[in-house]
């Protein structure tokens, strides 16, 4: 059977649970068969190991490995499951510097013997080497066969992660031709690389080029040195599997932007990736992306490897030469992975998973039978639970008599205090009959009315808050006859109090204020409507520009459209113009009379209906917006004529 290998940045492990179709069982197992994995590599868990349950370790035929953040948590992390019916790695490292502890050890990986190490470290400061691995970014599993590395390399959001980000693939690009060239081991890297290595892998290439001012596409730094690692570089000494099966297919991208909802209309980049060494070349049979299945910002790549590859000039099965020895004969499982053979690093021997059982194996298990007492032992049966009044304690001795004292709960409670305190004490015996209750009071109490009474004043409005006081006016105070209370109602102050004159409405009460001014006062508390794009009439939504520059966090109105194939959205101002550049009038070869192309007008009408489903060029500053709406120009009026926007807003 074929070994398929998987490679997936989830944006947060638990994330695409989510989504359809896991979102039905939400169990990893279900959306691993899903997957149809033998080895799934995960990046971006953003968890920490208190986060780690169950559900993620302890999952039935599987195995797996974590590399999680040492400082910062939820944030990066990698990790692989491993199917134990197909393959079990021998050897296990966190971090591609060599500069991390393994478990239960006291030196660092680099440092082990030269057995029990994979080798090929990089020649830098330990200093340095410590950075670059404290983010959880890489796991190097060793299956024999292969080394496998799953990485996730870090993005640039200012210089100081830049030079980080440089020096990082740097480093994992050495590791590898080390481990190739120097190491002869055969290696596959998966992973998200966060590089883009072609022009044909990133929509709008020639835009993001002009807007960075480069003349080639591989100019940068990290695009040039993953260049160089590949073929058909010169020298290179890795694939790239999915150029290698698909090597000119447009639009196979792995990642779409969620903000501007770039993934309906395919605008994205291809950054996730398979590659292997070339000596493994033909070993794979398959590699693709599925861009079909939901549950993080990117999608899922895969290698498949055949179940029969060539070793050395000798067929063998892939299982057998990826698990420990003995496991694995002619592609059937002879012996069994035992908790000896896994590496150290395995999920399953935690502090907090090992020795655990999970609940199918609770009821797979035969329970333990209890042991029987030997004949002639003294052992005494206590009643666990006894009655409110009486215990009973049954003891038998060697004899076999058997004495029942049977002694009330209040004489035994009095002789246990009277052991350990000289003190007499009065026990309270329990009284069957219900406490007299207290007499009622004889003071007259006035009953509290919450109930708006006419000496109480309404509650206000807003508005009311904005008054000048009122002076008090002088009532004649008006005397009403109380009904005889009834015996059974409670006796009140039958004292009769003053009930003032209704005040008079807040139109007519001086110092009101007149409409003109509640309605400018509701106006500022009031948030403005949701503007509509012109290209749509369709509700617009917000956002936030989070790039550097003196438009960092203001607020902006975009159209709710996704993003189209070629990236921006059009409006129909500029499609207009452009249906003008189509010469649909052509003239008659015989009478000289202009007519109407319909070949051309039929193909100008397509491309107006393919652009209405993508976004437009609406733009609009959330506080421009508002203050149109504040002076009573929020309307469509004010929409009409919005310059038409390009580019990422800083």
């Amino acid at each position: 059977m074929p070994l398929r290998i998987t490679t997936w940045n989830v944006n947060g492990i638990r994330n695409p649970l989510g989504y359809p179709p896991w979102n039905q069982t939400k169990s990893f197992s279900t959306m691993f068969d899903i997957l149809e994995a033998d080895i799934v590599c995960t990046q971006e868990l953003k968890i920490d190991r208190k986060k780690l349950g169950d559900d993620l370790v302890l999952l039935p035929g599987w195995d797996c490995y974590f590399s999680l953040p040492k400082h910062q948590g939820g944030y990066s992390g990698v990790g692989v499951w491993c199917r134990q019916s197909k393959c079990q790695p021998i050897r296990v490292e966190e971090g591609i510097t060599g500069i991390l502890t393994p478990p239960g050890r006291d030196v660092c990986y680099k440092d082990l013997p030269e057995e029990e190490r994979l080798g090929g470290y990089p020649d830098i400061p330990a200093e340095t080497a410590t950075i670059l691995d404290a983010e959880g970014r890489a796991l190097l599993l060793d299956f024999g066969a292969f080394v496998l590395i799953n990485v996730y390399c870090p993005a640039s959001r200012d210089e100081a992660r830049h030079e980080f980000r440089v020096l990082f693939d740097q480093t994992l690009f050495q590791r590898v031709r080390s481990l190739v060239e120097e190491q002869k081991r055969r290696v596959v890297v998966v992973g998200d690389f966060n590089i883009a290595r072609d022009a044909i892998d990133m929509a709008g290439a020639k835009e993001a080029m002009k807007a960075q001012g480069l003349e080639d596409f591989k100019q940068t730094e990290t695009r040039w040195m993953l260049h160089e690692l590949l073929e058909p570089y010169e020298g290179a000494s890795m694939v790239d599997l999915c150029r290698e099966f698909w090597p000119d297919r447009k639009g196979m991208y792995t990642q779409w932007e969620t903000k501007i909802n770039a993934r309906p209309g395919n605008f994205g980049s291809r950054i996730d990736y398979v590659i292997c060494s070339s000596d493994m070349r033909d070993w794979f049979i398959e590699a693709n992306i599925q861009e079909g299945l939901l549950g993080s910002d990117h999608c899922p790549v895969y290698g498949v490897i055949k179940d029969k590859v060539d070793v050395d000039g000798k067929e063998v099965d892939i299982r057998d030469i990826c698990n420990p020895p003995g496991v694995f004969v002619n592609g059937e499982m002879v012996g069994k992975v035992t908790q000896s053979m896994l590496p150290p690093q395995s999920g399953r021997l935690l502090p907090e998973f090992s020795g655990r059982r999970t609940i199918k194996d609770m009821f797979s298990r035969k329970p333990s039978v209890p042991k029987i007492p030997a004949a002639g032992s003294a052992t005494s049966t206590v009643v666990v639970n006894p009655p409110t009044n009486t215990s009973t304690v049954k003891t038998k001795e060697e004899s076999g008599t058997v004495s029942e004292t049977t002694s009330t709960l209040e004489q035994t409670k009095a002789e246990a205090i009277a052991t350990s305190s000289p003190v007499k004490r009065t026990i309270p015996t329990r009284t069957t009959s219900k406490p007299s209750k207290p007499p009622p009071s004889t003071s007259k109490k006035r009953k509290l009315n919450t109930a708006p009474g006419p000496n109480k004043a309404p509650k206000n409005s807003i508005a009311s808050f904005f008054k000048p006081p009122q002076p008090a006016t002088e009532s004649t105070p008006e005397v009403e006859a109380e009904p005889s209370p009834s015996p059974a109602a409670p006796v009140l102050d039958s004292t009769p109090q003053p009930s003032p004159s209704k005040p008079p409405p807040a139109s007519q009460s001086p110092g009101a204020n007149p409409p003109t001014t509640q309605a400018t006062w509701s106006s500022l508390f009031t948030p403005p409507p949701v503007p509509k794009c012109t290209g749509h009439d369709e509700p617009c939504v917000k956002f936030k520009t989070q790039k550097a520059g003196p438009n960092k966090g203001r607020e902006f109105w975009m159209c709710s459209r996704p993003v189209g194939p070629e990236g921006q959205g059009r409006s129909y101002e500029s499609d207009k113009l452009r249906s003008e550049m189509v010469d649909v009038e052509v003239e008659d070869p015989v009478t000289g009379e202009k007519k109407i192309d319909e070949e051309a007008e039929k193909a100008r009408r397509e491309r107006r209906e393919s652009d209405k489903q993508w976004r437009c060029n609406y733009f609009k500053w959330a506080s421009d917006w508002k203050a149109e709406c504040a002076t009573g120009g929020g309307g469509k009026k004010s929409m009409k004529g919005v310059g038409m926007h390009k580019g990422v807003r800083g």
